[in-house]
């Protein structure tokens, strides 16, 4: 039996976090002890958050690291370092799998210390591509680099971050492509999530879930959604989710006139059971990975209008829904208003997209190739 440790540096509940969980229930037991090695939710003093408590209900191994934290601190990754280093030489793993930032570039170099003999990083998505100032986007993009030749090999979820991946020094021949991959789900019906959900059986809902996050890109969205409205298009639009943004979304769903067409759920318990209740799925994102919820509303069967950011193109091109530019809110209210407008180009669209997320994102083929990847050795 083979021993691994997952390394994230937070404990909420991300697509991250999803990953990591998905791989550690879906690993085979009879083949491989599994732990995972995880922060707080991102602030000082943090609490562990939901992974670590969805990981002890499965009966995964965890092991909590405090002073892992989202900003830099000199003295908790410090801290956060050594616990690592002393963990991965007392344990010693066969493989120590790394995800989110913080985690990879202290976990890869306390792994090099302790002499671990497969060191697999998953980008997620590059930092670098986030909206920052350009010195920041340059120092990232080097610590992230170095954080890849530290690395055995490097598991990136799509098309786009396998090319800029295996585009810098030294990276090609690293880099695997591995997709995420979902599990079968069971959903409410249509009826079933919209009374749970509070829509009205007769109305045209537009869907969003994620996180109220600057990178989930709901400004965009909002802006997309006055277009609509001054265009006469009738509709209303849910936004599923809780985040950090939620206090400006408000203020410019105020600004912009959208209260009587614009709701702010919130935090939705298994979001995705709700799916049903749309008649359309929107990801306005300005930077992503390979978002589940689109492999969810993929499944559910509903026809999705995204930006054409990190892993969307892998699921939407080729006829399996709309890309819109990232951060340009006039194409993304003209590919919603398309669909819209003709029911028939729904239907193909989301039937195509149903069956790519069927047969191509499966949790089988996400688990076969990233042990394929644990198991290589040069």
């Amino acid at each position: 039996m083979q021993k691994i440790l997952f390394a994230i540096t937070k404990s909420n509940w991300g697509g991250a976090q999803r990953y990591v969980f998905d791989l550690a229930n879906s690993l085979p037991k009879q083949d491989w002890s599994i732990g995972v090695v995880l922060g707080g939710t991102g602030l000082p003093g943090a609490a562990a958050g939901r992974l670590e408590e969805q990981l002890r209900a499965s009966g995964i191994r965890t092991v909590f690291i405090p002073a892992f934290m989202r900003d830099f601190s000199l003295g908790a990754d410090w801290q956060a370092f050594r616990q690592m280093r002393k963990l991965f030489a007392t344990e010693h793993p066969d493989v120590v799998h790394l995800n989110s930032s913080k985690a990879g570039g202290l976990g890869v170099l306390a792994a090099r210390m302790a002499r671990i003999k497969m060191i697999v990083f998953t980008v997620h998505g590059l930092p670098w591509n986030e909206d920052r100032g350009v010195l920041s986007r340059l120092s990232i993009r080097f610590a992230s680099w170095l954080t890849f030749l530290l690395c055995h090999r490097v598991i990136v979820v799509s098309h786009d971050a396998l090319e800029q991946v295996g585009a810098l020094p030294l990276c090609s021949k690293k880099v695997r492509l591995v997709h995420n991959g979902v599990a079968p789900l069971e959903f409410l019906s249509r009826e079933e999530a919209r009374t749970q959900l509070g829509i009205a059986p007769d109305i045209f809902y537009i869907g969003a879930v994620g996180e109220l996050t600057w990178n989930k890109g709901y400004h965009v969205l909002l802006r997309a959604a006055e277009t609509l409205k001054r265009q006469g298009k009738k509709f209303n639009l849910l936004i599923i989710g809780e985040g950090e943004e939620r206090k400006f979304i408000e203020t410019m769903i105020e600004e912009e006139e959208l209260g009587d067409t614009v709701r702010l759920a919130g935090f939705v318990a298994d979001a995705y059971r709700t799916l049903k209740a749309f008649d359309m799925f929107v990801l306005p994102s300005v930077k992503e990975g390979l978002p589940y919820v689109l492999i969810e509303a993929g499944l559910a069967g509903l026809p999705v209008v995204a930006s054409k950011v990190g892993g969307t193109p892998d699921l939407i091109s080729g006829g399996a829904g709309l890309l819109a530019e990232p951060k340009n809110h006039n194409e993304l209210a003209d590919r919603i208003a398309t669909l819209m407008d003709d029911p028939s180009l729904r239907s193909t669209y989301s039937s195509a997209l149903h069956n790519r997320a069927t047969t191509e994102f499966s949790i089988e083929h996400m688990v076969e190739g990233t042990v394929a990847v644990y198991r290589h050795r040069d």
